[in-house]
């Protein structure tokens, strides 16, 4: 059996990662296309995945015409190829050479689009009408149909963070100089440049992302990474392999950014989160209201308060453990269920 994964993001590379090498056991070949969006590349090398780079446009107006440009790039590598699959995190490329060729595509999604927005009119709706099967988390809202939208109990981050498949490496704190018993926040700041981040805000401004990580540099330590160029919070960078941040991440005391797929790791961990966004998201609410792990915020100065209220809690880190054993005992591995489902969607005769 053959499978294309189209991976358009650092994260996606995350979420396929043990799904990719399960099916490679199975005795699959497996091809990867990759955007060379931020290090998406870099984790597909540490992984020792073989890939090939398809086009990435990062403005609106060019995304719109790298559509077709990237369709028929896409096709052709199809066509070589001979998929008996297609996988992705709702990518309408996927969905365009689904329908073209008539190859079963399943797309696992976990961000939720509002009607007669650009993000739903250019992913949503194209999944709609092209996708017999989209996969989402059970917190995602009903907007596909009913017999089209497979619900399971779990995050995407529950494919590559669970127990089953990840265990932090203390060596890490030693490379950034720490001890198990140092406070320290890890901070995340993000583009804001993906279609579904139209209209969406984090932080007001540069201005306030320098002075809100100074301000907290007073209290504890704190670590930046950052899609965005920020030359003044420089010496707060993560000097570290960018394979190896889920590791630190897991013995950090806190994460605060505008990184949403960060904060739901953080919270898989057991690491409190603070997410800046003026949106809610399906799965980090179900995180915030069900198991008390994080909170979402649309603005600095409350998160700033919040923040210094947690850092004071002297049970902080077994506070969160306890909730984030719950969550385990709730969710089911997201891995086992992505690569059965892709082993029978592709093949219903196979056991």
């Amino acid at each position: 059996m053959k499978a294309i994964f189209d991976v358009g993001h650092p994260a996606h590379v995350h979420l396929f990662k043990n799904t990719i090498r399960n099916l490679i056991k199975c005795g699959w070949n497996v091809k990867v296309l990759a955007r060379p969006k931020e290090i998406t590349l870099e984790l597909l090398n540490s992984y020792g995945f073989d890939y090939q780079v398809l086009r990435h446009y990062n403005h609106l107006v060019s995304k719109a015409i790298g559509v077709i440009l990237i369709d028929i790039e896409y096709l052709r590598i199809a066509h070589r190829f001979d998929p008996d699959i297609l996988v992705s995190v709702g990518s309408p490329y996927s969905a365009h050479i689904s329908a073209i060729l008539r190859i079963p595509h399943i797309p696992f999604i976990d961000t939720a689009a509002r009607r007669k927005t650009l993000y739903y009119l250019s992913y949503h709706a194209v999944l709609k009408k092209l996708t017999k099967v989209i996969c989402t988390p059970d917190a995602y809202p009903p907007i596909f149909g009913k017999n089209q939208q497979i619900k399971y109990k779990g995050y995407h981050e529950l494919a590559y963070l669970h127990p089953n498949y990840f265990t932090p490496d203390a060596s890490v704190l030693d490379e950034m100089r720490l001890t198990r018993r140092d406070k320290f926040i890890i901070m995340r700041f993000a583009s804001l440049d993906a279609v579904h981040d139209i209209h969406q805000r984090g932080f007001n401004n540069t201005s306030e992302r320098i002075q809100f990580v100074r301000q907290l540099a007073e209290y504890c330590r704190v670590f930046v990474t950052s899609e965005r160029p920020i030359p003044e919070l420089k010496g707060y960078e993560i000097p570290i392999s960018s394979h190896k941040i889920h590791d630190l991440l897991a013995f950090a005391t806190m994460y605060i950014g505008e990184g949403a797929t960060m904060a739901s790791e953080a919270g898989v961990l057991g690491v409190p989160w603070i997410f800046i966004y003026s949106n809610t998201l399906p799965y980090l609410d179900d995180q915030e209201n069900n198991y008390g792990l994080g909170f979402s915020l649309q603005n600095a100065s409350t998160a700033f308060e919040i923040c210094l209220n947690l850092l004071n809690r002297k049970n902080l880190k077994q506070e969160w453990l306890k909730k984030r054993d719950q969550l385990l005992k709730d969710k089911i591995d997201v891995t086992n269920f992505m690569t059965n489902l892709i082993r029978t969607y592709s093949n219903p005769s196979t056991p």
